[in-house]
């Protein structure tokens, strides 16, 4: 099985090399750290693979499955998927966070420099698809979703991930309102403040999410895993404050909501 992956990779890379871009958030951001700090941001993303692995197999057997971790950059939560999966790819398009993955992966564990809106792979391949964070940074989210659903099997399930564009504090750069901003002002926001000169990301509202994924079978995790942050790892994620509130909050009101969620966790299952 693994050799019919990287069997994949040279002709991968070739076809989709003018396609590749140089997104590094997770590369640039570990020069920035030194000691601790980096610890810390390593502990950080091993807790969040605990997290998605967790959610998964309470849906689906993980020994036996086949997973493509899409946007994995540098491959610690493939790696810790790996750790329970009968095999994991991980596929990205920073050709330097690829290199990075390679270079400590686990022995069923591979990386391939690939696009997300063209997976180099056949029809019904993984029975597990993890797509965290990555719907925000791909320019087409229908072809995103097409593809995801074309390479999962049809009794597979597809873990789904990402943030709301009405969170106050973007994630990705640390701006209050970014997210809510027209193209325009929000890159002439970056470049006044000096954070860069395009905002490229795309978040998604609540329920344009849903109508992305109307084709699939949602069930949705939120609200499990921000009243059980122990269970999920998320403990040092959710402030101190909002942890009582949240659990005592019945599921109803919490569910009317979700629209003001920072972010949302489904999992996803062919119709």
């Amino acid at each position: 099985m693994m050799d019919e992956w990287t069997g994949l990779v040279r002709q991968t890379e070739k076809r989709q090399g003018a396609m590749v871009q140089q997104r590094r958030y997770q590369t640039e951001y570990l020069k920035c750290l030194e000691g601790r700090r980096q610890r810390d941001f390593l502990e950080s993303r091993r807790k969040k693979g605990s997290k998605i692995a967790k959610i998964i197999e309470e849906s689906i057997d993980l020994e036996e499955s086949e997973v493509l971790d899409l946007g994995c950059s540098i491959g610690i939560i493939s790696n810790v998927l790996a750790n329970k999966a009968k095999n994991v790819v991980g596929i990205d398009i920073d050709s330097h966070a690829i290199t990075m993955a390679r270079s400590y992966r686990a022995k069923n564990c591979s990386f391939i420099l690939a696009d997300g809106l063209f997976l180099p792979f056949k029809q019904s391949c993984f029975k597990v698809i993890v797509c965290n964070q990555v719907l925000e940074h791909v320019p087409n989210y229908k072809i995103l979703v097409r593809e995801i659903r074309r390479a999962v099997k049809e009794e597979g399930l597809i873990y789904f991930a990402t943030g709301n564009r009405f969170v106050v504090f973007e994630p990705h750069y640390g701006l209050p309102f970014l997210s809510w901003l027209p193209r325009k002002l929000a890159n002439f926001y970056l470049k006044i403040t000096g954070k860069g000169e395009y905002y490229y990301e795309r978040l998604p509202t609540y329920w344009g999410l849903k109508k992305i994924l109307r084709n699939f079978i949602v069930k949705d995790k939120t609200i499990d895993v921000v009243k059980s942050p122990e269970k999920y790892f998320i403990v040092n994620e959710v402030p101190t404050s909002l942890k009582p509130i949240l659990k005592r909050l019945p599921r109803v009101l919490l569910r009317l909501l979700l629209p003001l969620f920072p972010g949302w966790i489904f999992i996803l299952r062919k119709t």
